[in-house]
């Protein structure tokens, strides 16, 4: 799958002109490219093509790479990308008149999954996300289902004899690519908070497989609100 993936990119990887302006040495198409993880579909979808975007961080020189990472399932979808892309590259050169002018980006194109790849000027990847807006589109049975997988565990169980849902209840927060956690199948994101104070959040994070009614990972989790 990843060798099929890679030749959907190699065929659409498009530069920001003031990325492609400074030619930072370590992100080559084929350099980076080589370093990319592999993308998995949602269950029960397919990716028709992809579309990989090496967007610009607004500072000159750049401190770090954005890479926009849109995959299609339909034809449909990737047509309106690709005209969007266009519109906003149109409009890119046409300001692009002096380094000191700020220019757009190619920030919430459309897609039927959307990653956003941190990068290094060196071209390696520091973190991949699943931005798309359905990531949180859970339906109320699977919800109910993920915090009873959680909740029966013994782990959680151990947990909760101290914490005692201190800073509330199981909450289910979203589905979670391979890419992201690691795992070989999309889970579900179940957190439980354990400190939740000032403006901190600390708690453990439960990436769930709800078909086969496991969980495959535990982890620490912590963010300042």
């Amino acid at each position: 799958m990843l060798e099929l993936h890679l030749k959907m990119l190699e065929e659409n990887t498009f530069y920001h002109p003031r990325v492609r302006l400074q030619a930072i040495p370590g992100i080559t198409k084929t350099e980076l490219l080589a370093k990319m993880p592999d993308f998995v579909p949602f269950p029960d979808k397919q990716y028709l093509s992809m579309m990989f975007i090496i967007d610009w961080d607004h500072r000159l020189p750049s401190k770090r790479i954005i890479g926009r990472l849109l995959a299609f399932y339909e034809d449909a979808t990737e047509q309106v990308a690709q005209k969007e892309f266009q519109t906003r590259l149109n409009e890119i050169k046409a300001k692009d008149l002096y380094p000191e002018f700020n220019v757009n980006d190619f920030e919430d194109m459309i897609g039927d999954e959307n990653y956003l790849v941190q990068l290094n000027l060196s071209g390696d990847v520091r973190k991949v996300e699943f931005i798309s807006p359905w990531r949180r589109n859970i339906t109320e049975q699977m919800k109910r289902q993920c915090i009873a997988i959680v909740s029966k565990s013994k782990e959680f169980q151990d947990l909760n004899a101290v914490y005692r849902y201190k800073c509330g209840p199981l909450r289910v927060l979203s589905w979670v690519p391979p890419c992201q956690s690691r795992q070989e199948i999309w889970t579900i994101d179940v957190r439980y908070l354990t400190y939740c104070e000032t403006n901190s959040i600390w708690g453990k994070v439960f990436l769930v497989d709800p078909s086969k009614e496991e969980i495959l990972n535990i982890s620490d989790f912590n963010m300042r609100v």
